[in-house]
């Protein structure tokens, strides 16, 4: 079961991440923040958002491979093998 809340506008991720809208366009463009357009509305997932903020403090790619390549294999009919590979090709760590 997945906790937290799904925020719906950019107005609402913005506060929610304590950045202006410019900040979280650009950390979507170039940090793989996890916000998303859907029908013209910005959406993200609170749970998603924390697990972003804690990897970037951490140094680590804003990217969760191991998180991805689950999400990959279960929306594809790619293996498990070939779903790890292609997460890592989007990380760019291929």
């Amino acid at each position: 079961m997945v906790e937290g809340r799904t925020l719906k506008g950019m107005e609402q991720i913005a506060k929610y991440a304590n950045r202006g809208e410019a900040d979280i366009i650009q950390f979507v463009r170039q940090e793989g923040f996890p916000a998303q357009k859907i029908g013209g509305v910005w959406m993200a997932h609170t749970v998603e958002i924390d697990r972003w903020w804690r990897r970037k403090l951490q140094g680590r790619p804003a990217v969760d491979i191991e998180h991805l390549a689950e999400i990959i294999h279960a929306r594809s009919r790619l293996g498990k093998d070939a779903s790890e590979r292609l997460a890592k090709e989007i990380a760019g760590e291929i």
